[in-house]
């Protein structure tokens, strides 16, 4: 009883629901995250507003003492994950290249700040400099070349540590994008392999003719 409860009629067949549809002949699930439209808008500030974060942390890993151009790493991972939760698209090629523009952006003016304020700290007692005064002169100082030697070194330390979390997100977004090339291409062959088939159309049973049925 349970097995004649447990058949469904297709087509006129009995087809047991154990009977399962083959993975390959479903279509690809698609990703929550990007299911909805990219607002590149909202994501650039998101990166903005997230890289500062972690250009707050180069500044006070700079006033330690340690080579604050490890963060460069972390502004871009923050720069990246602000445009995926702004935006709502995640492995976004628009994403990791703003990303690159917020290492560019925010390390430098990070890494301004920095001597800024060691210029403030260096001549506060003495000539009692406010931080603005400092922030004003220090491109005087960057004249030095001591100084501009010291401060390239360490933008290029945190250049090319965001510049590695960069990469790593535009590979990403590459293998995204081809991905979704391929389950467009798998949708159709898919839906063809899911459809089922026709039932040959039977023949209509023929009229019994008034001699036939004498002869019986």
């Amino acid at each position: 009883m349970m097995n004649e409860q447990n058949e469904v009629k297709l087509n006129g067949e009995t087809v047991s629901p154990d009977l399962k549809t083959p993975e390959s002949a479903k279509p690809p699930k698609k990703n929550k995250a990007d299911a909805g439209p990219e607002n590149v808008i909202v994501g650039i500030v998101g990166a903005f507003l997230f890289s500062l974060v972690g250009g707050v942390l180069y500044f006070a890993i700079y006033q330690t003492g340690f080579i604050a151009g490890i963060s460069g790493l972390i502004i871009a991972a923050l720069s990246i994950f602000g445009y995926q939760l702004f935006s709502g698209r995640k492995n976004s090629m628009v994403g990791a290249i703003v990303s690159i523009f917020m290492v560019l952006i925010v390390i430098f003016i990070a890494e301004y700040f920095c001597l800024s304020y060691e210029i403030y700290q260096q001549f506060h007692d003495d000539y009692g400099i406010t931080l603005t005064e400092a922030i004003r002169s220090t491109n005087v100082f960057l004249e030095e070349k001591e100084i501009l030697g010291a401060v390239l070194q360490d933008l290029l330390v945190a250049y090319a540590l965001g510049f590695v979390a960069a990469a790593s997100a535009i590979r990403n977004a590459f293998k995204a994008g081809s991905r979704k090339k391929q389950q467009a291409e798998a949708v159709p062959a898919g839906e063809a392999a899911a459809a089922p088939e026709k039932p040959e159309e039977s023949a209509a049973p023929e009229e019994a003719s008034p001699e036939t049925i004498e002869t019986k």
